[in-house]
């Protein structure tokens, strides 16, 4: 080896987490929490827009998705009674 140096190269180790394996996981992870932040700014903009009778419409597909019960005004409108008394009797 006249003149020439010879270089030792490391072999290359994978780092933690660089896998496609688990780069794969981490897509529908990173999917999900950046969807609920998504639809929570969806919703808070939607009240914004100028809709006639919007809150009357999204009730009615609530009351065809869930259950009777579950989409009755009945417990909401009681609670608020009770809440509208309570602040009375103070």
């Amino acid at each position: 080896m006249t003149g020439a140096t010879r270089h030792f190269k490391w072999p290359r180790t994978p780092r933690p987490g660089s896998s496609a394996a688990s780069r794969c996981v981490s897509s529908p992870a990173a999917l999900l929490f950046a969807l609920f932040p998504a639809l929570l700014f969806l919703t808070a903009l939607l009240g914004l827009l100028p809709i006639p009778n919007l809150i009357d419409r999204l009730m009615e597909y609530v009351a065809q998705a869930l259950p009777m019960d579950a989409a009755s005004r009945e417990g909401v409108d009681a609670t608020l009674t009770l809440q509208e008394v309570d602040n009375v009797l103070r």
